[in-house]
């Protein structure tokens, strides 16, 4: 998605197949100001998606020293 925004051919598939050009002419003919809003709103959820990611393997480390060290439970809060 942020490639079409940028205006770079993006290749899908093994053959090469790329995007049609109405796709890049549709983000050309927005008005700047919707696409900055639209990059915007992509790098939020790549942040969300990060904090939710590196948040659940805190967790799953937690979970797994709790199983795998004697008297880690009696550390942890």
């Amino acid at each position: 998605m942020r490639q079409v925004l940028l205006g770079k051919k993006i290749g899908l598939g093994k053959k090469g197949y790329r995007l049609p050009a109405e796709s890049y002419d549709y983000f050309n003919t927005l008005p700047n100001e919707l696409i900055v809003w639209i990059k915007k709103y992509y790098m939020l959820h790549i942040i969300e998606l990060s904090i939710i990611i590196s948040g659940s393997l805190f967790i799953l480390l937690d979970s797994l020293l709790r199983a795998v060290v004697p008297g880690y439970a009696a550390y942890s809060g």
